[in-house]
């Protein structure tokens, strides 16, 4: 079951997706001027990246406002995970929050921070450089 999606508009067309298998999709999405369409279906012309690292469904996922390779998850399992599909191992971080969580996003002006917004309507700020909660907002 699909339970999130985001994109940005770039030259990589890269989506991802999250699900309720726990799993991240990174999906390269083919320019429009490499493939028609209307054409039938071929799995070949799209590549599909699974990133292992939440132990539930993922809930929510966010951008990196300045990098079109790096993608924040978050999830049931009480995690939040930080990847960067550029990289051979592309789990940057594994952080736990204080519970299930169903929201989450970059702050644009401050990159290196994340707010996960958690099931108990807290909002968690999050660290990447550290790999740790700094604040909680009740």
């Amino acid at each position: 079951v699909l339970s999130c999606v985001c994109t940005k508009g770039n030259p990589e067309s890269v989506l991802f997706s999250g699900g309720a298998d726990a799993t991240v999709r990174s999906w390269k999405i083919p320019h429009t001027a490499e493939y028609n369409l209307f054409d039938p279906y071929d799995e070949m012309m799209i590549e599909c990246q699974v990133l292992e690292g939440h132990s539930d469904a993922v809930w929510g996922l966010t951008l990196h406002p300045e990098s079109v390779t790096e993608v924040a998850s978050c999830g049931s399992d009480g995690t939040l995970c930080v990847w960067d599909i550029s990289r051979e191992a592309p789990l940057v971080a594994r952080v736990p929050v204080a519970g299930p969580a169903s929201a989450i996003q970059y702050i644009k002006t401050s990159p290196d921070l994340i707010a996960v917004g958690l099931n108990n309507s807290q909002v968690q700020l999050v660290s990447v450089s550290s790999a740790g909660v700094v604040r909680t907002l009740d």
